[in-house]
This record gives C-alpha cells, structure tokens and sequence, in this order.
C-alpha cells in the first residue's frame, strides 16, 4: 500500500520536532579577568639580557593595544612591539636598554580575556639590567581642582625638569586610573611631576580642551624613598590671549558676541552712538548680548576694550544680508521663577525676550487663589529686557498679560499669556546649617548646586557656622572654595608660570532637603596652607 506523498510529509514533521534540542542553561557567567601564569624571564629577573618577553595566561586573550601598555623609564612604543598569539603576550625590544636600570612594564586594563572580554586592571612587570632592582615608589591622585573629584583617565609624568613644557620627552609615565596613579620600582633621584588629561592620546597639551596640573614641590626620593598620597590639582586652564570665538547674529534684532573666557572689567563703545542699541553681559562676562531695532546703516562698530584686549567689531544691525536670518522677533515675556515658585525673598520679575519700549499696565493682572485682583506696580524703566514688579505676599497666582501688552525695540508685540506661579512662605522653604570642625583657616564661598537652584554664600576666615537659607525640596551639591584672593569666585591655575587653583572641597555627599525640615551637618574640611 503506498503512503500517500502529503501524509508522509506531516509524519516527518512530527519526527524532527520531536528530535529539538534545546542547549543547555549552563552554569554562572565567568567574570574573573585573565590571570598570569608565568612570564619568561620570570618577574624581578637581574642582569637582563633579553629581546623578548613572553606572558602566559589562563585564557585566550585578545589583541592588546600599545596604547594602554608603559613601559618605564618611558619607552616611546615605536621602541617596542607587543603580539598576542592565544593564551601568549609578547613584548619585543626593538633596541638596547639602558645599562644598571630598573625597567617596568605596566598593562593598564590592556589584558582583556578573548570570551566573556574580562578586564586585567592593572598588571605590573618589573626587571633590572643590573645586579639590583630600584624599589622607591610614589602613588596619589589626580583631582579635578573645580569639582574636587579624581580625574578618571590622563596620564602622570615624572622628570627631573622644574620647567617641563609638553614637548618634552618624559622619564616616566603611568596612566591614570579613576584618579590613581603609581610609581613603583623607582630610582632614589629627587623629580618633579605633572598630570595631563590627554583627550586625544598624544601626550601633547591642548589648553583651555584638557584639565593639566603639577605638583608642587619637588619630590625627594633621596630623602624619603616611599612617598604615599600625593595630590595633583589638575585645572582647565584660560587661553593666554583672550579674543572673540564667534559673533553670530541670530535675528533680526539680537546678536551675540563670544568669548574665550571671562572677561575682567569690560568696557564698550558704539559707533554710530545710538541710545537704542541695548548690550548686557553674562553672569560671568564671557558673552555679549547685544539688542537692537532695525538700523538705517548696515552695520554698528561694537568696541570693547578690557585688561589683554581691544578689539573693534562689526555688527549688522541693518537689512543688509538678512535673507538667512530668523525674521521672526516676536516678543515673549517669561516669568522668573524656580520652575513656577518664588522664594520669601524673590521679586516679582517678568523678562522679555527683547528691551520693553513700552508696556499698558492695565492690561496685566495678577489673581490670588482664584479671587483677589490685585494692582500692580510696573517699573517704567522699559529699557531692560526684564520689568521688576512689586513684591508679593505668600500663596497661589495667576498672571494675565494680554495681547500687545508691550511692544519691543523691534516694534513686535507679545501674545496673550496666563502664568500659574506660587510665592513660598517661610514655612514652605528649608534652611541648612553647615557647622565646621574647625575654623576656616582662609576666606572662603559656599556654593550649593540643586537641579532649579543654586546659591552661593560668602564666608569669612575664623567661621565656625554658616547658614543658607530658603532651600527648596531637592538633592544638593555642596562646595567649598578657598578665595584666598577675595575676589568673590573661583580662580584657576597658570600651567606656564606654575601657579595653583584655588582648592575646592567637595562635601563628601549628597545633601537632600525635605520641604519644611530645617538641617545641620557637620563638616570637617582639612586646614591648608
């Protein structure tokens, strides 16, 4: 009897869906890096004499890139050459070596294991072509001076140069790891060390992109072989010369001027003079804003002159080549607020997105819970592009601004808004009181960072306690600066004439406010020089 063609298909069907196998779960992910077995010649060898050495480990590993190997004192990696061949590294001197030296090799997070790629930290290998191997060492940190944190990568040299520029070749190198660095296996010679950033892995200093950093004095390992905990304040560093990075015009009526970095006491001139013409500075005087209706001249002469700096631009201000320029200069008016609250202390402010040229104050209320209209009282001062209006008792608001309720220096009018804001009371708002262990040995500022606010609180030499008041409900960062110079800010360092930041300390954690709930913590900040 045959088997009809269509029944024996389903029949094999059935056969090979029984016959699945499925792979097994298996047992927990392997995550121990790779480890050496041995290393030919073995570590600490003398009298080396070898072209080569060989490393063995207990997995397959992959490529290793020259770029996280050192080779101590500081080999160039063109001196040298590195295979993998499985379970094998191998590192090939293409030169002699220096006589009666100690040499280190350090893998830093180069040995990656070939299957679950498991990460080797660090691995150190270590060899002398005399009869003694060198054991001075020198291990610190490297911080990031403005946030008081480890730098996470860059690179520490040592020289024996008190004015190492970075076109210079160092002696030794290690690479930063989450801020560590270390110096083992090191001669009994006096060094100076400097720290880099080093973005782009050319070991060449690019200032004002990269965080560089020295330390201070010079390192005496004659003196004392073993130096533990030494810090680094890396910083970024201002350009030497201060000039103008960009000038866009990004309207009609608004352009702006860029700088490379803070200006000090700026000062500026308009040619032709016009008292319609609007300039304000950023908070910290490294961008210009400048506000103006539309001008009969093409162009306004903008000079400013400050210490290090004269320079004489050309603003458009008028019609000529606008055809790619947002015509659109519709006047916006916003409410200053903390994400729609008012502290006890805030003024009523409402900011225009363009200097006021005018604004009917009948046709802006302002509604209390939902009832009481209350009068304002409006600034006439409608040169500013923000109006400062009455001060306001606690409680719920609503902010009614018709239509065309002002009008620009753009001759543009703003649409009709309504704005829902709080002003707190003082039992809404929480307090910190910062108690230290220690009288501040220096001047210094409180700064406080939360994701809508942030403050900062002049201190005085010899405080025991400060006080910050009206904190809304939210997580904080808490610093310290040392303003040594007392000129209210933060100051960074100078890499070519050697001068340090200013030191930041961070508060170790993060401070969290609760509405209503006053706080204290103490805070033991270390005495510097």
């Amino acid at each position: 009897m045959k088997i009809p063609l269509v029944y024996f298909f389903l029949l094999s069907l059935i056969i090979i869906s029984c016959a699945t196998v499925e792979m097994p779960s298996g047992g927990p992910i392997d995550k121990t890096p790779p480890q050496l077995i041995s290393a030919t010649p073995t570590d600490s060898t003398i009298n080396f004499n070898s072209t080569e050495i060989i490393f063995v480990f207990d997995e397959f590993i992959k490529s290793v890139t020259k770029n996280k190997v050192v080779v101590n004192p500081y080999l160039p990696s063109n001196m040298y050459d590195i295979s993998t061949q499985g379970k094998k590294v191998i590192l090939s001197f293409n030169d002699s070596l220096r006589d009666n030296t100690t040499y280190t090799i350090t893998f830093n997070q180069a040995i990656i294991d070939i299957t679950e790629g498991n990460i080797l930290n660090r691995l150190t290998y270590t060899f002398s072509t005399g009869a003694s191997i060198d054991s001075c060492f020198i291990s610190g940190k490297a911080i990031i001076s403005e946030l008081d944190l480890p730098m996470s990568k860059g690179i520490v040299i040592l020289t024996d140069l008190s004015d190492f520029n970075w076109d210079t070749m160092p002696t030794y190198i290690d690479y930063i790891n989450d801020g560590n660095f270390l110096f083992s296996n090191l001669p009994p010679n006096d060094w100076y060390m400097y720290a880099l950033e080093d973005l782009n892995n050319n070991m060449m200093y690019e200032i004002n992109k990269e965080h560089v950093g020295f330390y201070s004095n010079k390192i005496e390992l004659s003196k004392n072989c073993k130096q533990e905990n030494l810090d680094i304040l890396t910083f970024l560093e201002f350009p030497r010369e201060k000039r103008v990075v960009s000038a866009p015009r990004l309207n009609l009526n608004n352009s702006i001027v860029i700088f490379n970095q803070p200006l000090d006491n700026p000062q500026i001139s308009i040619n032709p003079n016009s008292s319609n013409i609007y300039t304000y500075w950023s908070a910290n005087n490294d961008t210009l804003f400048i506000y103006n209706p539309i001008t009969e001249w093409d162009t306004t002469k903008i000079k400013i002159v400050d210490n290090g700096l004269d320079t004489t631009l050309n603003i458009f201000t008028g019609l000529l080549n606008t055809k790619k320029i947002p015509q659109d200069t519709i006047l916006q008016l916003k409410l200053l607020s903390y994400d729609g609250q008012l502290l006890p202390s805030d003024s009523f402010i409402i900011r225009g997105s363009l200097p006021f040229k005018w604004i009917n104050k009948d046709s802006v209320f302002l509604i209390k819970n939902e009832i009481d209209t209350i009068r304002l009282s409006l600034s006439d001062d409608y040169a500013l592009h923000h109006n400062i209006m009455n001060k306001i008792s606690d409680g719920d608001y609503e902010l009614i601004i018709k239509d065309k309720t002002a009008e620009s220096i753009a001759n543009t009018y703003n649409k009709e808004d309504k704005i829902r804001f709080s002003k707190l009371s003082n039992n809404e708002i929480s307090n910190l009181t910062i108690n230290f262990t220690n009288p501040l040995a220096w001047n210094g500022i409180i700064e406080i960072n939360g994701n809508l606010l942030k403050k900062s609180v002049n201190i005085s030499q010899g405080s025991t306690i400060c006080i910050i008041h009206e904190l809304l409900s939210d997580k904080y960062e808490l610093f310290l600066v040392t303003d040594k110079n007392e000129n209210g800010k933060y100051d960074t360092g100078n890499f070519i004439q050697r001068q340090l930041p200013e030191r930041v300390f961070r508060y170790p954690q993060q401070i969290e406010i609760m509405k209503k709930w006053d706080q204290s913590i103490n805070w033991d900040v270390p005495n510097i020089d």
